[in-house]
């Protein structure tokens, strides 16, 4: 059971300057009444206002008596939900022009995730810089001794893309090209006859299909896509169910059509299929995110996060004043008021 430790270094809104807390547990629910100061308190363990990165908070926050920074944790609030990115193909020009801005930036202050000119970059930073110290060590990496086609070459082999915001960001279209490249790839290696999806992970529309169904919601991918030239072949596309259970080609949903419920449900699923292996996101923010949310969805919603955060090492720590989300949630959950 991890261990958050919050000290506060100034004064914020209703909370005095030397106002610490330690709150135990995986999965943490923060309740209280509208006015409480359950979102001030989420954003002292952010270490800012939300998404403002002109309103910093100075906070000292450790997990298991280990400091983390913001750019080991992401937030997410109920307001974020009225608008997600729609889902959009990829193509070999989002990796090559990755690879020159993060050249770039690399040149400029060595990937700093905490320099501010980066901070709407950070996790891109971050990764970047992980896997350029892991292929070419830190001594190369910090004298910038890494030429810029092997800089380039490396982050492309790792299906490296350049990316703002969080894990929230909707980056299903190139989850799936670079599946389908693996897979045009493999295919040359031991030639068409030969291959089985079995020598690949499994397909990332198979994971969602699957988790969908698990979670009992009534949309779907299609299970073909592939590489056609340069490009997968048709866009990443949500698809209704019809009442036997195939989907309905005829009917594809782009996200602004799903209920705000059904928007907060497909974002967690998305962002729990964008685990990247240089990823360590240590702490998740969840402000009044089950506000939208009836009884059976939130059900589906502690699924989710019981699934692919607590059980992944994340720990979880969300707002809310929902009597149903207290009384649905899982056994092992702590409570604060």
């Amino acid at each position: 059971m991890k261990e958050l430790k919050i000290k506060l270094n100034q004064k914020f809104k209703s909370f005095e300057a030397n106002f610490n807390i330690s709150l135990t547990g995986n999965l943490i629910i923060l309740s209280g009444v509208n006015g409480s100061g359950k979102s001030q308190l989420l954003n002292i363990i952010y270490g800012q206002e939300g998404k403002d990165i002109q309103k910093k908070i100075n906070s000292t926050i450790l997990i298991d008596d280990q400091p983390i920074h913001i750019n080991d944790i992401d937030i997410r609030s109920f307001k974020d939900n009225t608008y997600i990115p729609e889902l959009t193909p990829s193509t070999p020009l989002s990796f090559i022009n990755s690879g020159n801005t993060a050249w770039e930036i690399y040149r400029k202050n060595l990937l700093n995730p905490l320099s501010y000119d980066n901070y709407q970059f950070a996790d891109s930073c971050f990764i970047a810089r992980k896997i350029l110290q892991e292929g070419y060590g830190e001594d190369k990496f910090n004298s910038i001794q890494i030429s810029e086609n092997d800089f380039k070459s490396k982050l492309l082999k790792e299906n490296f893309i350049w990316r703002s915001g969080d894990k929230f960001t909707n980056s299903i279209g190139e989850i799936f090209f670079n599946h389908c490249l693996k897979v045009s790839e493999m295919m040359k290696e031991v030639s068409r006859a030969n291959y089985n999806s079995s020598m690949l992970e499994k397909a990332p529309w198979t994971v969602l299909n699957e988790l969908f169904t698990k979670l009992n919601l009534e949309y779907r991918f299609k299970d073909d896509y592939f590489i056609n030239g340069v490009e997968i072949n048709e866009q990443p596309r949500l698809f209704p169910l019809n009442i036997g259970g195939s989907i309905n080609v005829d009917e594809g949903r782009v996200l602004s059509d799903l209920s705000d419920g059904e928007k907060t449900i497909i974002s967690l699923c998305f962002a729990s299929l964008i685990g990247n292996k240089f990823s360590e996101k240590k702490l998740l923010l969840l402000d009044e995110l089950d506000s939208v949310l009836n009884p059976s969805l939130i059900e589906i919603f502690f699924t989710v996060i019981d699934d692919f955060f607590t059980k992944q090492g994340i720990m979880v720590v969300m707002s809310t004043h929902s009597s149903s989300t207290i009384s649905l949630s899982p056994t092992h959950t702590k409570f604060y008021e």
